[in-house]
């Protein structure tokens, strides 16, 4: 019998020992799971951490938050690349402007259903 290889780091330990989330609706996308929120007046709530969506400066998309006490609530949001953000490879922050602080609670998973259609 052969013994496992041993993990690189701890991301690739943690994904060997933590099962796959399932979502909370079929061929959603997870992106993040909440650790802080902001509220931020006049803009809406802002999640932490930030998240790679791609290319563009911004986009709203619609999303399925799985609360840690279980409950799932679809909401829409805005995800931009902020002003002044000098990374080689930018992140987007998501924007809640129809959320309370209280609907996104640290550890909140954040589910990618899709982008909204312009009207």
């Amino acid at each position: 019998m052969t013994s496992p290889t041993p993990p690189r780091d701890w991301d690739e330990l943690e994904r060997r020992t933590s099962p796959a989330p399932v979502a909370p609706v079929p061929g959603a996308r997870r992106l993040l799971v909440v650790e802080d929120a902001f509220d931020i007046q006049g803009r809406g709530i802002l999640v932490a951490p930030d998240v790679d969506m791609g290319e563009r400066g911004q986009l709203e998309i619609r999303v399925a938050l799985r609360r840690p006490d279980g409950d799932v609530l679809e909401a829409v949001a805005l995800a931009q690349i902020p002003l002044g953000s000098f990374r080689s490879r930018p992140q987007h922050v998501l924007c809640f402007s129809t959320l309370s602080k209280q609907d996104l609670p640290a550890g909140t998973e954040v589910w990618l259903l899709g982008e909204v259609e312009p009207a």
